[in-house]
């Protein structure tokens, strides 16, 4: 991975909606053309594996993709443009314009803890012993670091780092996490790390943890909200799904989960577009977060009218 000198800009969740006085209503982008990408396009439906769309401009593009393995975006322009966070991570983004604060974040921690792995053992349930482990030969399932580092978020006006971590590292369901809190920019071990089982490793599938926000708190700890995504959930008869949580971190690393939600969606039987929403989030204040539904857009052929909800969540 090519380390990454763009300027940091915080960008959310990206939604393709536009707002008419004060409301807001989703709108889907035109198909796009795969050998000559435009801005504001719809490009799901290309492969975009080891191509060159360096200094492009891709500002609104939907380029939530197959992979985007060592596909070749420097210096191009990804101002408001969404994708899948983690594909993204396997590009080329030297000199990327317009990247969320999160990707850069990820981006610069990588190298630090490419050199460091850490082994760690699970007894069961949520308490996980972490250890420096100097030479790890191939990949192991119990190491904890580079690969299955899925979220990282500089906490503001601190030192500190907030790290979650996808534990083991080939798990498809991805329930078991591991949130780590880094004090300094050495990497060398964290500080303070939790084990957390956030979703039903019955039900939900290749998720995608897609956002997380932090907020310090004035007792010391940490509200951190995330956002996971997932496009295979047959047991629960839809054809993707949504889940949005929050939680406090406390000052001597214990976890309280405080509220969680889902949301699906599922593709209309004559396949002309997806019935359902998708679920953003904000943090508002240490005791208040929102849910923001969105309508579920799979085609161009979808002209959904519902305006964007907000849902306002008391956190005790």
């Amino acid at each position: 991975m090519k380390k990454v000198n763009s300027t940091s800009i915080t960008v959310g969740l990206f939604f393709s909606f536009i707002t008419i006085m004060g409301s807001a209503t989703a709108v889907p982008l035109p198909k796009g053309n795969c050998a000559d990408p435009k801005p504001y396009t719809d490009l799901r439906h290309c492969r975009f594996e080891g191509k060159d769309l360096s200094n492009k401009d891709l500002r609104g593009t939907d380029l939530r993709v197959a992979s985007l393995y060592l596909t070749d975006l420097q210096g191009a322009n990804l101002t408001k443009a969404l994708f899948d966070r983690n594909k993204l991570l396997l590009a080329e983004l030297d000199g990327a314009q317009g990247l969320p604060k999160e990707i850069l974040d990820t981006l610069r921690v990588y190298s630090a803890i490419n050199d460091r792995n850490y082994l760690v053992t699970h007894n069961g349930n949520s308490n996980i012993t972490l250890t420096p482990h100097e030479a790890v030969d191939g990949i192991q399932e119990n190491i904890v670091g580079l690969a299955n580092i899925q979220m990282v978020m500089k906490v503001e006006n601190q030192p500190y780092t907030i790290a979650l971590f996808d534990w083991p590292r080939n798990n498809d369901y991805k329930g078991n996490v591991i949130i780590a809190r880094f004090d300094n920019d050495k990497f060398e071990m964290p500080a303070c790390y939790r084990g957390i089982n956030l979703m039903n490793r019955d039900s939900h599938y290749n998720a995608d943890w897609t956002s997380m926000k932090v907020m310090a708190l004035a007792n010391g700890g940490y509200l951190i909200g995330i956002r996971a995504s997932g496009g295979d959930g047959d047991e629960m008869d839809i054809s993707g799904w949504d889940m949005v949580a929050f939680f406090k971190l406390t000052s001597n690393c214990n976890i309280v989960i405080l509220h969680k939600e889902e949301s699906g969606w599922l593709e209309k039987p004559d396949h002309t577009g997806c019935q359902g929403v998708e679920l953003d989030f904000s943090l508002l204040d240490e005791q208040t977060a929102e849910t923001i539904s969105v309508p579920h857009t799979c085609s161009v052929s979808d002209k959904f009218k519902e305006k964007v909800s907000y849902k306002k969540i008391k956190l005790n």
